[in-house]
């Protein structure tokens, strides 16, 4: 009797899985997430942007600057959305603005011109995570994995 030996291997740990193409995705996701944000004045936890005390009118969009300046990037192992925007960290975060090289600030208000030693700005959280985001990003990795491992094996997509 003679005897043979069939043997399928299938070894997916020496075969990186394709992911640059993912995190363009959830770059680009992060990216209209974000804007959303900024045309429903919410925060990633939902709630509303404080309001704006001087001004009708929409927190963080009489320019939309901010908004605009907002950049994505991606490699195969992550996606970044960011922006280089000097006042950024004081919206996200909220703080204290001080008269630094003279006594006040000197801002323009409707008609009128305001002189303040300092002002405060209060948070209005537009970058972050949260679970819903978290949920798509997971469910979106998972089908790019099927899908990569389907074409490995030569399967239909």
């Amino acid at each position: 009797m003679t005897g043979f030996k069939l043997t399928t291997k299938i070894n997916v740990s020496t075969r990186k899985i394709a992911t640059r193409e993912l995190m363009d995705k959830i770059s680009q996701d992060m990216r209209k997430t974000v804007r959303d944000r900024f045309r429903t004045s919410t925060g990633p936890n939902g709630e509303q942007w404080a309001t704006v005390g001087y001004r009708s009118g929409r927190p963080l969009v009489i320019t939309g600057s901010l908004r605009d300046s907002l950049r994505r990037s991606y490699d195969k192992n992550k996606a970044v959305l960011g922006t280089s925007d000097i006042r950024a960290r004081l919206h996200q975060y909220g703080g204290l603005i001080q008269a630094k090289n003279k006594p006040y600030l000197t801002f323009k208000i409707g008609d009128s011109w305001v002189k303040k030693k300092s002002v405060y700005i209060r948070a209005r959280p537009y970058i972050g995570f949260n679970q819903a985001m978290i949920e798509r990003y997971r469910e979106m990795a998972a089908k790019h994995v099927q899908e990569q491992l389907k074409k490995r094996l030569g399967g239909k997509e």
